[in-house]
């Protein structure tokens, strides 16, 4: 059986990427990159938002990835342009097998929650 919310519609035409600088206090990245807490510290981070659109003018926002896989992300995204936003395992599928790393940090939280509203 055919799924409705399948359609030419739900294509993904378009993926924007774009990093942004963000001020946060009293939390130090220098002693781990995760962050601890530090009173009186600010840090200026930069961070990745992922916006996911379709054919039928559905969009996703995701802000707050880590930069380090903005070109990780950036890859990704040209390869699930005309896919369809709703089959999001066979994505996950495609990021894992081209982008093998250690350990899934390469975009799969960044661009599945961008679409993860339609």
């Amino acid at each position: 059986m055919d799924n409705p919310a399948s359609s030419r519609g739900s294509q993904i035409k378009r993926v924007e990427l774009f990093l942004f600088r963000q001020d946060i206090e009293n939390v130090a990245f220098d002693v781990n990159p995760g962050g601890i807490d530090m009173p009186g510290i600010r840090n200026t981070r930069t961070r990745l938002g992922v916006v996911v659109e379709t054919r039928d003018g559905a969009r996703g926002e995701y802000i707050g990835g880590r930069s380090d896989t903005y070109l990780h992300a950036k890859f990704l995204a040209k390869w699930i342009l005309g896919m369809d936003a709703f089959e999001r395992e066979q994505i996950y599928e495609i990021q894992r097998r081209q982008l093998p790393t250690g350990r899934a940090r390469v975009g799969p939280p960044d661009m599945k929650a961008a679409y993860a509203d339609y």
